[in-house]
């Protein structure tokens, strides 16, 4: 669907000035805005996952651990595809406002792409480098974005996200390094062309839900609090946006229509897309990828 037809339905959640500044800025911050009963569901959830954690030492297809992780000291880095694992983090993907909110930005007919838990954790919790999500799964077009959900308070210590607005109308860049090898952000070299000193800090109290267009560079630092930083990673999509490759660790909830009618066509915007590396014997995580580089 192109951008005139979205923005001639009406908004359901947002107001219409909020919906354009979206698109004019590639992100938009609703400062606490998921309601507490929400919150204390989807951490009383999380906190399942953590004690699950305790009986394992290293990462399992589900559940990613940060470097030192113990019994008595867990440390999570990430909780892959997490509606597929827990009904609640499902619920909330369908049931809550999200899916109307999507409405506003993808059109009336949306479905869903995939859900993580990213945790970066207390005292060193992982940084991401600068990258592009539509990088490592580039569609047909551009009508994706994730809304992430703030589950804590979240301070500029605990290494929140960054962005630069206006960053997804300009180049996708290849996430490659110059001997053609994945390095899962964007290269040195590419990232001059990037205005960082225009980079804003998306803090927020509990609550707060960030969406973010699938084309906006974004990264976050180390986690240097004593406080951990979980967020709830939803993505959606318009019904007619189709990935052009596999999708790694595909979830079983991919596809699925939760506002709509599944497309007939695809849509296909103008935009010169580079492709990931061939997934297909597995796939970890931006972590393991960005780690793996350095």
């Amino acid at each position: 669907m192109k951008l005139e037809e979205i923005l001639s339905h009406p908004t359901k959640v947002l107001s219409e000035e909020q919906r354009r500044q979206y698109f004019r800025e590639g992100y938009l911050s609703l400062p606490g805005f998921i309601e507490q009963d929400w919150i204390r569901v989807l951490n009383e959830a999380l906190g399942e996952f953590i004690e699950e954690s305790r009986t394992i030492d290293q990462s399992t297809d589900s559940i990613l651990l940060e470097s030192g992780h113990t019994k008595e000291n867990p440390r999570l880095l990430r909780i892959n595809q997490v509606v597929d694992h827990h009904q609640d983090f499902w619920k909330f993907a369908v049931e809550s406002i999200l899916p109307d909110l999507a409405c506003d930005l993808v059109g009336p007919d949306v479905k869903f792409r995939e859900s993580t838990v990213n945790l970066k954790w207390a005292g060193g919790g992982s940084a991401v480098a600068w990258h592009q999500d539509i990088a490592f799964m580039p569609h047909t077009n551009l009508n994706l974005f994730n809304a992430l959900v703030y589950l804590d308070n979240v301070d500029l210590e605990q290494g929140p996200l960054q962005v630069i607005p206006g960053s997804h109308n300009g180049e996708i860049y290849r996430h490659y390094d110059d001997a053609g090898n994945w390095i899962a952000r964007i290269s040195d070299q590419d990232a001059e062309r990037l205005a960082l000193q225009e980079a804003i800090s998306l803090t927020g109290p509990v609550g707060t839900t960030i969406l973010l267009h699938c084309g906006t560079a974004h990264s976050s630092a180390e986690n240097l609090s004593n406080r951990s930083r979980p967020l709830v990673f939803l993505g959606y999509q318009s019904a007619d946006s189709f990935c052009y490759v596999p999708f790694p660790r595909a979830p079983k909830s991919l596809g699925y229509i939760v506002r709509g009618q599944a497309a007939r066509y695809a849509h296909h915007d103008p935009i010169e897309l580079p492709l990931p590396p061939d997934w297909s014997d597995g796939y970890t995580s931006i972590y393991e990828s960005q780690t793996r580089e350095e």
